[in-house]
């Protein structure tokens, strides 16, 4: 007799459990076999207690008469379940819908039916046989639903497969035959890109946090008043988004006597990149613009004349006779209230006292004026510097 690894069917409505799949394998076990043999061994294959088994006690001679009789007795108490057949229509929408390759995914091995392939090629496979269910055949719909689901290709693939092919076939076909290296180079170049732009939502989120905010300039619209000696505030100490450090020195003087031409043409491009405000958008775009100087420099290059330095959105203009460490006005940088940790980039300092020297303040009295404002735990104070009647306050919240 043939050994059998088949469950006792149970009948008690359990989705896992298919009536049709049971006589099919059951049919397969038997299958060396005559029909009487399947209808005397029929009933051991039926769970003890369960509903196939107490309606196989229920059953008359007639309907255990034969196999047939079993058969079509079996199938009156468990019809049948027919699946639901994909129209044209469902193939289209699911082709139009699927989803494309996550960038994750590109340049990745799946595996498909026990076979391990490509991600690129699993998709192009998936693809074809949607459209195949779909039926297109007219060639002015098909070649624009080939262009519908190549806009959903990663870029990468997009490079190497167009949308003018004369049949699926062909379109799959191209995606299948995009090469390894290209991809994994473009994989490369994504995850770079990518992990520059996590690296600008890091800044960002730290350059807007209360900490980094208590240390960093805002601007102030209190007015300037008289001249009157105070001591300094104390400062808040926190972490800077700049750790303490020296810009390194150049090799010679990089403002050495400049001709009045020189100094015009300095003068010309001070401006060169735009001052941005102090927004989400002003900040990102700052972000961007320091990213662009250090992969166009390098990290350890000297700001210069010819190599301007991008300025936070919060500080005050060059040449407005801004202090050099955190660049607002109503103090020189020799009398600056903040602590070195909460000084500005070096490099953006750097660039402020090149074009102060250069130049001069030549801007003071048409720049809008930053005034300092220091946050400290308990009570309201006024600290103010003499340096040109103005001042600027420190503002202490209450706790």
């Amino acid at each position: 007799m043939p050994s059998t690894g088949l469950e006792p069917f149970k009948g008690d409505g359990n989705p896992a459990e298919n009536p049709e799949n049971f006589v099919c394998a059951y049919m397969r076990w038997s299958a060396n076999e005559n029909d009487d043999f399947r209808k005397m061994q029929f009933k051991y294959f039926l769970h003890a207690g369960g509903a196939a088994d107490m309606w196989w006690e229920e059953l008359g001679p007639t309907e255990k008469a034969t196999w047939s009789s079993i058969l079509a007795a079996f199938h009156l108490r468990w019809p049948k379940i027919t699946g639901m057949k994909k129209t044209a229509d469902d193939y289209v929408d699911e082709l139009l819908n699927t989803s494309s390759l996550k960038d994750e995914e590109l340049g990745k091995k799946v595996e498909v039916s026990g076979i391990k392939v490509w991600s690129h090629i699993a998709w192009a496979n998936k693809v074809e046989k949607l459209a195949a269910g779909a039926k297109i055949q007219m060639t002015n719909i098909l070649n624009m639903y080939i262009g519908m689901v190549r806009k959903s290709l990663l870029d990468i693939l997009k490079l190497k497969v167009d949308s003018k092919h004369a049949n699926w076939a062909d379109f799959c076909k191209a995606v299948r035959e995009v090469d390894m290296e290209h991809i994994k180079d473009g994989v490369e170049r994504m995850q770079r890109d990518q992990e520059i732009s996590r690296d600008l939502a890091r800044r960002l989120q730290l350059l807007e946090s209360p900490a980094t905010r208590q240390c960093l300039p805002t601007a102030s619209s209190n007015p300037p008043g008289p001249p009157s000696a105070a001591p300094r505030a104390p400062v808040v100490r926190n972490a800077s988004t700049y750790p303490v450090q020296r810009q390194p020195a150049p090799a010679q003087p990089m403002h050495a006597a400049m001709t009045d031409a020189e100094k015009a043409a300095f003068q010309a491009r001070i401006d060169e990149l735009p001052h941005h405000p102090d927004t989400l958008t002003g900040h990102l775009a700052y972000e961007a613009q320091k990213q662009a100087w250090f992969q166009k420099y390098g990290e350890r290059t000297c700001v210069e004349q010819g190599t301007p330095f991008p300025l936070y959105p919060r500080t005050a203009g060059v040449c407005t006779g801004e202090c050099f460490n955190c660049v607002t006005h109503g103090h020189l940088a020799s009398d600056c209230p903040l602590e070195p940790i909460c000084y500005l980039n070096p490099k953006e300092r750097a660039w402020c006292r090149i074009c102060s020297l250069i130049l001069g303040a030549f801007r003071r009295n048409e720049a809008v004026r930053i005034n300092l404002v220091l946050h400290e735990a308990l009570g309201f104070g006024d600290c103010r510097d003499k340096y040109d009647g103005c001042s600027y306050r420190v503002g202490m919240e209450p706790s």
